[in-house]
């Protein structure tokens, strides 16, 4: 797997799915065919269906949400190492953090999980 910060959003996509709990029921005929299982239901998802997290920033609040209060503390770390790279200030860092892009939570939500 390649890391998280180097992924299309396409790549994130599925990959924030996999640490969400999604798993893959069929996978590999075609990318329209890629059947997964959704964690809490049960129910097959088609790869269209599957969250968008990169793209929609209530998908990001749904496993936001979903993060026990530990996981919640090292998802922020994780954002703030993200926010860090671009801004000096500490008030620029919280800023970034605030209103991360979906591109950014998915790259957090994923480094939290696969610790």
């Amino acid at each position: 797997m390649s890391r998280p910060e180097d992924m299309t959003n396409e790549e994130l996509r599925v990959a924030v799915a996999e640490a969400y709990g999604f798993s893959p029921v069929l996978r590999g005929v075609s990318r329209d065919l890629n059947i997964w299982k959704h964690p809490k239901t049960g129910h097959p998802f088609v790869f269209g269906q599957l969250p968008n997290c990169p793209e929609d920033l209530n998908a990001c609040a749904d496993f936001e949400r979903s993060l026990n209060s530990v996981e919640y503390m090292e998802y922020r770390y994780q954002l703030r190492k993200l926010a860090q790279e671009k801004h000096e200030t500490v008030v620029d860092v919280e800023r970034a953090v605030i209103s991360a892009p979906g591109p950014n939570r998915c790259v957090a939500f994923i480094k939290t999980m696969t610790k």
